[in-house]
């Protein structure tokens, strides 16, 4: 079982997975339905299990109501923080790349000669 979660948390690592506004909601969700499983497996007549499915039930409504207030507000805190550096760097005109960095406009160097007509009809 130890392997399977490492195996998961690797992959989350090499895919670069990055948070959302609701990324926290989704995992404890996950969590309290593997709480609410558990116990029915060990102890189905309990009041634990009764407390665990409320709360799993209000964490739920909370993920929903989270995601729609977003989903309305503020679109951009749903997508992913990849996404949202690339669409600053498009608004505010950066150039560069992963292996120089951002660059100003006014810092790029200049590969090629400005070619200009006033050149061609002197030469």
């Amino acid at each position: 079982m130890t392997d399977i979660i490492q195996q998961f948390l690797e992959h989350a690592k090499i895919r670069a997975s990055k948070s959302t506004a609701v990324t926290p909601a989704g995992w404890v969700i996950g969590a309290l339905l593997t709480a609410v499983i558990a116990v029915v497996r060990i102890a189905p007549n309990s009041w634990a299990l009764v407390f665990l499915t409320i709360l799993a039930a209000i964490v739920v409504l909370s993920f929903v109501g989270l995601y729609w207030f977003f989903a309305i507000y503020h679109p951009d805190a749903l997508r992913s923080e990849k996404y949202n550096i690339t669409k600053m760097a498009i608004e505010h005109s950066a150039k560069g790349d992963n292996v120089v960095g951002l660059v100003e406009a006014g810092d790029m160097p200049k590969l090629l000669p400005r070619h200009d007509a006033a050149e061609e009809q002197n030469g």
